[in-house]
Parts: C-alpha cells; structure tokens; sequence
C-alpha cells in the first residue's frame, strides 16, 4: 500500500513537471532525466525503510512484461511511415549494421584492454555480451528536445528510427551470446553464427508480427458492428498487440521487435477503420499509457541508483565500491569510438547514393554520433546477468555498476547539452504556427511538427529528387493501396490511393490540439469500412 501511494504521488508529481518543461520548452532537462532525478531522491528519501525500498527497486520482469510494452507499440504506432520507409536505408543501416560494429568495437575492445592488463579481465563472450546490451541507445531525452527545437524531420526520422531498431538488434545480439560457453574460442566462424542466429531472430519476430496483425486486421476491418462500440475497438488493438509481444517471447524471439512492428501495421490497417471517438479514445490513452510507463521505468531506476550508497545484508546488491572507474572510462570511450565508427562511415556510404538536397550534413552526423544514450533497455538486461566464467567468477556487479554510470551521465549531461548543440549547429528551426491550406503537416512523436508540401503532384524536379531508397518505398506504397489495403483495412477502391495521406493528416490535427496549435483546414474525414465518411 504504502509503494502504491509513493508511486502515485511521484507520477502526479512528474505530470506536473512535465506540464512546466513543455510549457516552457526547457531542453536542459528532459522529462527522462527529472524522472530519473526524482527516483534518486526518493530512493535516498525512503534508505530507511528496507521493506519500501525493497518494493520500489528495478525488477526485470515488471520493465519486460508490463512497462517496455507500451512504450515499443507507441513508438511503433508514432512513427511516421512513409518517413521511415523513405529513409529505411539510413536507419536500417545504423541500426543492424552500426549496432554490430558498436557491440563489436566495445566488446572486444574492453576484452583486450583486459588481455593487456590496463583494466579488468574478462572472457571474450563477457566482453561481447556486456558489448551488446550497452549499445542498446535509448534517446528519449534527445528526441524530447528534437520536438522542442523542431528539428530537419530528416534527422528526427533517422534518429528515431535506429532507436527502435537498434533495441531489438542489441537484445537479439544479446540472446544470441548468451547460447555460447565460456570455452569456445572467438574465430571468425563463431562470430558468423552469432549473427546468423541474430538475423533469425529478427527476421522470425517480424513474420510473427506480420502473420497475428495481418489476420486480426482482416477480421477487425470486418466486423463492422464493432465501430458502434469504442472501447471494445481499443481493447482489441491492444490485446492483440500485446498478444504478438508474448508470442514471439515464448519462441525465443524478440517481443520487441514484433510489438514495433504491430505497432506499424496498426497504425497502418486497424486504425483507420476504426470510429472517430474510437480513434481519438486510443490515440490519447495510448500516449498517456506509454508516458506512465516511460516515467516509471527512469524512476525505478533512479531508485536503484541511490541504494548504491545505503549499507544492506543483501550480497547480490550493487554498492558504490563495486565500481571499478577504469572499466567506466574504458567503457565510455569504447563506447565514443564504437559510436564513431557506425556512425561517420555508414551515414556517408548513404550520402553517396543521394542528391546533395536529401542528404545528412555533417552536422547532422554529428547530433547522431553525440546523440547516442543509453537508457533502460540497457539497464534491463544487465539486471539479468547471469554469466560465470571458467573459474565461476561472475562480474555481475561491475556490469551492473558501469552501466548505471553510463546511462546516468548519458541521460543527465549528454540529454541535457543536446539544445544547445543544436543552436549552436543551427539545426533549430522555428515553426511557423499556421500552415497553407495545401501543406500537410507531418507530425513527430511528442506532437513535433514539420510543415511539408503537398505529395499529391510531384513535379519533374521533385521526382528527381527522389533516393535510391524513396524509389522501392514508392512501388511498395502503390502496391500496399491497390492489393493489401482492399484486403485487411476494406478500404473502398475510390478511397484507396489517399486513405493513408488523410490518416497522417487527421493525426497531425490531433497532435496539433494537444500543443495548442491552429490549423486552417478541419480535421480531414475519414472512409470507413462500409464506405461512409466520419
């Protein structure tokens, strides 16, 4: 009773905060690091009552099962889709290819800064797994400013997208290790199969979600008596979401991964044959769902930092001298270089293939290398370390305590320089309040806007600005409105070509409210599945 009350009063207290740091669109601290502030305090605020805290302190399967889930379907659901498929070559590239090349470059450079005795000692597989779990980046707090200050969409889609990716590839890197004993050597052939098994994963989670969203979209698109009651609409998103993370977990794959992308296919088939008040009930609730759950997982885990310095019984609990501050600093710059190393080169590789109008700028580059926290995930799985070595030594505690280090100072210094190095940058833009009557508005998660122009006729000039990657998103659109949408959303064959432009626009509207932004145009209809308009 007495940590439900803590609880409730610490999330009242963070609405109220958040409230302030929106309206005062302060970026020298996000939302993340307050939560993460305040959990800290509260952790030192309640050190006396070992019962209280002991009820407050980070439990994996509560950040897993209950709180990780609707903070992945948000994301999923948020994204801007026809962003992501036109940039799907830069963020897939960051994110699968950059996440390697930085679980890589930490993993065996901490294992061979151990060989050579400059820090502590570790079997490669150790060094590889605590590699994987901490390249998992989590910028929350930089996507929080990104909305504030209104940056190039360009980079907002990039850095959004490889966060969602990057999770699911550093937790299935991560899985994958932890299938090999401390006994077999690295060769080039072990490190194949680790990511053979990775891709399997990946690419397995992806087919269950396709598989579970598809067919309850079919059915959802017909039962259309259900459109006449809301709540039951939202209630089978959600379940069905949720069902797709749990499935893809019981075979040993990535629920995150599933959940991301059932958060795409719902936005995509299920939502925009849903009622209006069925549509503005799971738009809000969702949001407001995934906020909670954000702010409390930054909490539990302030929490756990401040029980660092209280003296308790438990041996299994983290103390501040279990940290040893030459693995910090090795880390963190394995960390910086292995950032360095995904980043610069994969990020130039896709300059090449695109006009100089489209392409990231070198201080784009930069905001992405300086941008990567970490944040939870990473802190989630090291919670569940498990690994002993062939002496069966465990350096439980010592992962513990550096990426706790890490994601503090990532969350506090790196989220809290972010504004500032975008106006130093330039990569600040004001937005103007008012759009054109033939602008549509593109909005970002946390309700960042970006004015574009219209996408109905493309001119000879604009279709020359077209990637290598806006190219094949193209085709799978036109393919995606004349064969699939007929199939799983009944979207009436007039309708089809635009349904999905209306659906980005009537959810720009919507956001647009919440910042207390006019529009000029009204909220655009919606077809329905019967072929009405709402």
């Amino acid at each position: 009773m007495e940590s439900s009350l803590v609880l409730l009063a610490l999330l009242l207290l963070l609405v109220l905060i958040s409230l302030a740091l929106d309206a005062t669109q302060c970026t020298l601290l996000s939302k993340s690091g307050m939560a993460l502030l305040i959990g800290v305090l509260c952790g030192l605020a309640i050190s006396t009552d070992p019962a209280l805290y002991e009820r407050l302190d980070f439990q994996y399967t509560i950040f897993f099962d209950v709180l990780l889930p609707p903070i992945i379907y948000e994301a999923g659901f948020s994204v801007q889709r026809l962003a992501f498929f036109q940039n799907v070559g830069a963020i897939l590239l960051t994110a699968i290819a950059g996440t390697l090349i930085s679980a890589g470059v930490t993993g065996l450079g901490l294992y061979l800064v151990g060989q050579a005795g400059a820090g502590p000692q570790i079997e490669w597989v150790e060094a590889c797994l605590f590699g994987a779990l901490i390249s998992a980046v989590d910028p929350v707090a930089t996507l929080a400013c990104f909305s504030k200050l209104h940056v190039p969409s360009l980079l907002f889609n990039i850095v959004f997208g490889e966060s969602v990716l990057n999770d699911a590839v550093a937790i299935s890197l991560y899985q994958s290790l932890l299938a090999y004993e401390s006994s077999r050597s690295v060769s080039l052939g072990v490190l194949l199969e680790v990511l053979l098994k990775t891709f399997t994963i990946l690419l397995g989670s992806i087919g269950i979600s396709v598989a579970l969203l598809l067919g309850g979209a079919y059915g959802f698109a017909r039962l259309r008596h259900l459109r006449n009651y809301p709540v039951y609409e939202v209630l089978v998103c959600f379940l069905l979401a949720f069902l797709t993370y749990f499935a893809a977990d019981a075979c040993q794959l990535s629920g995150i991964v599933a959940l991301f992308f059932a958060g795409m296919l719902t936005a995509h088939y299920m939502y925009p044959v849903m009622s209006p008040p069925g549509q503005t009930f799971f738009h809000h609730a969702l949001e407001a769902v995934a906020f909670v759950a954000e702010s409390l997982v930054y909490v539990f885990m302030g929490v756990s930092a401040s029980l660092c310095f209280v003296q308790v019984a438990d041996a299994n609990r983290i103390h501040y001298t279990d940290f040893d501050w030459r693995f910090v600093a090795w880390t963190s710059v394995m960390l910086l270089l292995g950032r360095a190393l995904n980043t610069f080169p994969l990020l130039r590789w896709v300059n090449a293939y695109r006009v100089p109008a489209v392409q990231v700028t070198p201080p784009m580059l930069f905001v992405i290398w300086f941008t990567g926290l970490r944040g939870a995930v990473s802190f989630a799985l090291v919670t569940t370390w498990s690994y002993t070595d062939a002496n069966g030594t465990s350096h439980r505690k010592l992962m513990m305590t550096t990426t706790l280090f890490v994601v503090m100072f990532t969350t506090w210094l790196v989220g809290g320089m972010t504004g500032p190095l975008l106006r130093a940058l330039d990569l600040s833009q004001r937005m103007t309040p008012l759009a054109s009557p033939g602008d549509r508005l593109a909005v970002m998660p946390d309700g960042h806007h970006e004015t574009e122009k219209p996408v109905r006729h493309r001119s000879v000039s604009q279709e020359s600005l077209r990637t290598d990657e806006e190219r094949p998103a193209s085709c799978w659109h036109v393919f995606d409105q004349t064969h699939l949408m007929p199939v799983f959303s009944a979207i009436p064959a007039p309708m089809r070509v635009s349904v999905l432009r209306r659906q980005d626009e009537t959810r720009s509207a919507a956001a647009a409210m919440d910042v207390h932004l006019e529009a000029t145009e009204p909220t655009t209809m919606l077809t329905r599945a019967d072929g009405s308009c709402s």
